[in-house]
């Protein structure tokens, strides 16, 4: 919108995308028990309310694992009685190390950043690409690109959060089928990095 108020003649979106190079799917029976659980959120910290929903989901007693930058600063500071305490020193995780926290976690959870105005991640194409169930904030966009309950989980609030989590962890064939329903939607539909620079060269080949 930004780009045609300002008269640009031509206006393309470059989706993100996942690299089957490095985004594919690990049996979890094969994942080091470190990084086995329940749920896993690996992503940065930003104050838009993710910190308190994932304190509710360790209240829960949901078996949780937290990955990311910015949150080791953030909980130092919390009061004893916050069961995120448990994190000490919370760091990202890179390379193959995401790939197995992913990997090792029944459901990732997936949230927006607001500073951005995100309407989607990379997240939301490389998770599916990794053969797991994601739970995303709810968008249209995210809707047109994925079946809601069949492809992906959505939330809309983040009270609503651990409710989810403890319905969909009490059936774990359909959070298997999910799982499998997203990675064939994102081969399916050509979201991996080389279709989308095949978009790109041929929108750039388009320019008169």
């Amino acid at each position: 919108g930004d780009y045609k108020k300002n008269k640009a003649k031509k206006v393309s979106i470059l989706l993100p995308y996942f690299d089957p190079k490095h985004d594919f799917p690990i049996e979890r029976s094969l994942v080091e028990p470190a990084f086995i659980c329940d749920v896993v959120f690996a992503g940065h910290y930003e104050n838009d309310g993710r910190l308190n929903a994932i304190e509710n989901i360790l209240y829960q007693g949901i078996d949780l694992k937290l990955y990311g930058g910015g949150w080791a600063d953030v909980i130092n500071k919390l009061p004893k009685t916050s069961p995120l305490k448990r994190f000490n020193n919370v760091m990202p995780a890179i390379g193959e190390d995401y790939r197995k926290a992913i990997c090792g976690a029944k459901i990732s959870l997936c949230f927006l950043s607001s500073i951005n105005q995100d309407n989607y991640t990379r997240r939301n194409f490389q998770i599916p690409a990794m053969k797991r169930c994601l739970l995303s904030k709810k968008t249209e966009q995210l809707k047109n690109f994925f079946l809601e309950n069949k492809e992906m989980i959505f939330f809309e609030n983040y009270k609503e959060i651990p409710i989810i989590i403890e319905k969909y962890l009490q059936d774990n064939y359909n959070i298997d089928n999910i799982a499998e329903a997203a990675y064939k939607r994102v081969y399916k539909d050509g979201h991996d990095v080389s279709t989308r620079m095949k978009y790109f060269i041929q929108e750039i080949s388009n320019i008169k």
